[in-house]
C-alpha cells in the first residue's frame, strides 16, 4: 500500500468518525426535540379529556363520561379514549374491551396527580389525573394518540444522517487522496535521490519543489545531508589510507608526514604532533613540519595542559581558549584549533593539534570529531614507535654487554666466538659468551643461556653474566664461582626462570684447564693426537631451579692444536622437518673443520647447522672456539 493511499485512508478514517459522531449527536437531539413535540401533544390531548371528564366523574354521570371518551376518540389523530378511578380500573371508554381493565400508567398518574406519557411508536399513550375541586385525585384521562408520523420523522432523520455520514466520508477519501497525492509528490521525489545515494552516487541531489516552503526546506535538508555525508566519507576514506600508512610506518618521520598529509586533506589545517621525550618529561614537537624545527612546549602551554590532564581543547569561538591563541609560547597564533591527547592503553605519548592559521575560519564540530579520530589512530602508533626505540636503546646497551668484542690476543690461543639470535625473536635473546681475565696468564670462558627469548631473557642473561664474572674473580674457580651464583640468582629468579652455564679456566701457560657446568651442554674437545672429538662431561643442574645445588669441577690439559668448541643448545637442536642437528652432528663437523683457524671452524660448524635446518634458525645460537697454537 502507498503512502498516498495510506494518508487518503486514515484522512478518511478520521472525517467518517467524525461524520459519524456529528451525525449520531444530531439525531440524538432531532429525536429528543420530537419526543418533547410528541409528549406535550398526546400530554394535551389527554388534559383536555381529562378536563372533560371532570365534572361527570365528581358527579358520578356515566353517560356524560361515555359522550366525553367517544367525542375524544372521533377526534382525527386519537384511536381510542378512556376514563379510570384511581386505582387505575377502567370506567368508561371508547373501545368498551377495555372498561372493566386495570391501566397501571393510568394509577401511576393518579398517584402522582402528574400526567405520564409512554414511548413515542406508531401511537402513544398519556394518562393524565383528573383532580377534584380540593385538588385529590379522583381518576384519570388516558388517551392514545396516533404518532407514526413521528416515527416516519425520526426514521428519516437516521436515515439521512447516515446518507450524511457516508457521502462526507467519501468526499473525505477523495479529497484526502487528492491532497496526498500533492503533498507526497514532492517527497516521492527524495525516493530515487535516496536510491541513488544508496548505490553510491554520492553526488545525487534534488531540486526542491518552489510551491511548498516546508518542501523547500526540506530539499535543501537532504541536499545539505548528502554533502555531509559526502565530506564525512571522504574524511573516513582518508583517514583509512592514513591508519593504513601509520601502522606501516616504521618511523616517527613517517607518521607525521602521513598525519600532515591527512590534515591537510581533510581538515584543511596543520596537523602537528607532539611527542614525550624518552624521560617522559618534556613535550616536543615532532619534526618534518614546520621546516625539521623542533619546539618543547612550555608545562602551561595549552598542548602541554592536553596531554597532561588527557583532555581535549578547543581554541577558537565557543571553544576553552579564545581565537588568536597559541598552542605553545613559541608557535604563532591561531584562528581556530583542537588539540587533543595520543593515549594509548596505558598512558598518555604525546598530542595532536589541528591548527588554523590566524584570519582564518572556525573548526566545525565534524573536522573536531575527524581530529579526534586521527589523535585515536596515531597515538597507538606513536606509542608502539616509542615502545620500539627504548628496547631498540635497551636492546643496544644489553648486546654490548652479551656479546662483547673478542678480547686481546691471548698468547698460545686463538679465541673467536659468533652470536646468532633467533630470526622470529629479533635482535636479542638469552644466550651469551664473556672472557674474563682472572689473573696473569689465566682466563675464563663462560657461555650461557637463559630459558625464554626476546628482551626479558636478555635482562636475565645481563644480570647472570655479570654475577659469575664478580665470583669468577674472587674465587677463581669454575664450581665454587657456580655455586655463589646460584645462591645469589635463585632469590632473584624466583623460579620463572632458570640458566644454564659452562665455566671454564684456562692456564695458558699450563695449557690446564678446569671447567663446571650448570645444566649446559658440555662442550667438545678435539684432541689432535688422537684425532677423535669428546665431550667435556661434569654433574651440574640448571642455575635457579634449587638452592642447594651441587657442582662437579673437571680438569684437562690441553695439546698444542687442541680444539675447544663451546656452544648453547640452540645449535644442537636446529633442525629440518624431521630430525634435529644433534650432538653427533656437531661432532663431526668439528673432525672435518679442526684443521681450520678457530673462526674458520665456528663459521663451517654454523653454515652446517643453518643448511641442516633449511637456513633458518629456530633458537639464540652462541659458539665460542678456542683452538692452542701453542705460539
Amino acid at each position: 500500500m502507498t503512502i498516498r493511499l495510506r494518508i487518503a485512508l486514515l484522512t478518511a478514517l478520521v472525517i467518517a468518525a467524525i461524520a459519524g459522531v456529528s451525525a449520531g449527536l444530531s439525531v440524538r437531539y432531532m429525536n429528543a426535540g420530537i419526543a418533547v413535540m410528541v409528549d406535550r401533544r398526546v400530554a394535551a390531548e389527554a388534559g383536555r379529556v381529562a378536563d372533560s371528564a371532570r365534572p361527570y366523574l365528581v358527579s358520578g354521570d356515566w353517560d356524560g363520561l361515555h359522550r366525553v371518551a367517544d367525542a375524544a376518540a372521533r377526534t382525527v389523530d386519537v384511536a381510542h379514549a378512556a376514563v379510570t378511578d384511581n386505582r387505575g380500573m377502567v370506567l368508561v371508554g371508547s373501545a368498551h374491551k377495555l372498561e372493566g381493565k386495570a391501566l397501571p400508567q393510568a394509577r401511576k398518574a393518579a398517584a402522582a396527580r402528574a400526567p405520564l406519557v409512554g414511548p413515542i411508536t406508531k401511537t402513544t399513550t398519556a394518562a393524565y389525573p383528573i383532580l377534584n375541586l380540593a385538588g385529590k385525585s379522583i381518576g384519570a384521562a388516558v388517551v392514545t394518540v396516533r404518532t407514526d408520523f413521528a416515527e416516519q420523522v425520526l426514521r428519516n432523520i437516521q436515515n439521512t444522517a447516515i446518507a450524511a455520514s457516508v457521502g462526507v466520508s467519501a468526499m473525505g477519501l477523495l479529497l484526502a487522496y487528492v491532497l496526498a497525492g500533492y503533498l507526497v509528490a514532492p517527497l516521492a521525489a527524495l525516493l530515487p535521490a535516496i536510491r541513488r545515494m544508496t548505490a553510491g552516487d554520492l553526488d545525487s541531489r534534488i531540486e526542491p519543489p518552489a510551491n511548498v516552503p516546508e518542501f523547500q526546506e526540506i530539499g535543501r535538508a537532504f541536499n545539505d545531508m548528502a554533502s555531509a555525508i559526502t565530506r564525512r566519507l571522504c574524511g573516513l576514506e582518508l583517514l583509512n589510507l592514513m591508519s593504513a600508512e601509520v601502522s606501516m610506518a616504521k618511523r616517527m618521520l613517517a607518521v607525521v608526514r602521513a598525519v600532515g598529509h591527512a590534515g591537510a586533506a581533510v581538515l584543511d589545517a596543520d596537523v602537528c604532533l607532539w611527542v614525550y621525550d624518552p624521560a617522559g618529561t618534556r613535550l616536543r614537537m615532532a619534526p618534518a613540519t614546520r621546516a625539521g624545527e623542533r619546539i618543547t612546549a612550555e608545562p602551561d602551554s595549552p598542548v602541554a595542559w592536553a596531554a597532561r590532564e588527557r583532555s581535549t581543547i578547543i581554541i577558537g569561538e565557543g571553544g576553552d581558549l579564545p581565537s588568536g591563541s597559541r598552542v605553545c609560547a613559541r608557535c604563532p597564533p591561531v584562528a581556530a584549533a583542537v588539540i587533543v591527547p595520543l593515549t594509548t592503553p596505558d598512558l598518555v605519548v604525546g598530542a595532536l593539534s589541528a591548527e588554523v592559521p590566524s584570519g582564518g575560519r572556525s573548526l566545525s564540530y565534524e573536522e573536531i570529531s575527524l581530529a579526534i579520530a586521527m589523535a585515536n589512530i596515531v597515538g597507538p602508533a606513536v606509542g608502539t614507535l616509542q615502545r620500539s626505540a627504548s628496547q631498540a636503546r635497551s636492546a643496544r646497551m644489553l648486546q654490548r654487554i652479551l656479546v662483547p668484542p673478542l678480547p686481546p690476543p691471548i698468547p698460545r690461543l686463538d679465541v673467536v666466538a659468533r652470536y646468532l639470535p633467533a630470526e622470529e625473536i629479533g635482535r636479542m635473546g638469552g644466550d651469551y659468551y664473556d672472557f674474563i681475565h682472572v689473573y696473569d696468564r689465566v682466563w675464563c670462558f663462560a657461555v650461557g643461556d637463559v630459558s625464554g627469548k626476546g628482551h626479558p631473557a636478555s635482562q636475565y642473561t645481563a644480570m647472570a653474566k655479570y654475577v659469575l664474572r664478580s665470583f669468577v674473580l674472587e674465587y677463581r674457580s669454575p664450581r665454587r664461582a657456580l655455586l655463589r651464583t646460584n645462591a645469589a640468582l635463585f632469590a632473584q629468579m624466583g623460579g620463572e626462570r632458570y640458566i644454564t652455564i659452562f665455566c671454564g679456566i684456562l692456564n695458558t701457560e699450563t695449557l690446564e684447564l678446569r671447567y663446571a657446568r650448570a645444566g649446559h651442554p658440555p662442550p667438545l674437545l678435539h684432541s689432535v693426537q688422537t684425532g677423535q672429538v669428546r665431550h667435556l662431561q661434569t654433574f651440574g643442574l640448571p642455575i635457579g631451579i634449587f638452592d642447594d645445588a651441587r657442582f662437579d669441577e673437571g680438569e684437562e690439559n690441553l695439546q698444542n692444536g687442541d680444539v675447544l668448541l663451546i656452544y648453547t643448545d640452540g645449535l644442537s637442536e636446529a633442525h629440518s622437518d624431521t630430525e634435529m642437528f644433534g650432538d653427533a652432528q656437531i661432532e663431526e663437523s668439528l673432525k672435518l673443520y679442526a684443521h681450520l683457524p678457530a673462526s674458520g671452524i665456528a663459521d663451517a660448524v654454523i653454515e652446517d647447522a643453518k643448511t641442516f635446518s633449511g637456513g633458518r634458525l629456530r633458537d639464540d645460537v652462541a659458539v665460542v672456539v678456542v683452538k692452542v697454537t701453542g705460539d
